[in-house]
């Protein structure tokens, strides 16, 4: 039985994919991991600008992003 639909799958991959990019870029700047980078990032790994931001916002809802500063990112 599934439990879970493919486009659940894929917005749970995308989830994955930004908080890995925001850790990895986080690492390079003292501010945390700019937006613009993280949705430039996104968009090398076939994630569109506006479901990168759109995932940004829910991960920020959820707390599991932060704005250490304004237009900047870090995982919680």
């Amino acid at each position: 039985m599934e439990l879970t639909s493919p486009q659940q799958h894929t917005q749970r991959d995308r989830s994955q994919d930004i908080r890995g990019i925001v850790d990895a870029l986080a690492e390079q700047f003292d501010d945390g991991a700019p937006i613009a980078a993280v949705v430039k990032r996104a968009h090398l790994v076939g994630i569109g600008q506006d479901k990168a931001e759109h995932e940004i916002e829910t991960l920020k809802q959820k707390g599991e992003v932060y704005e250490p500063r304004t237009d900047h990112l870090r995982t919680t």
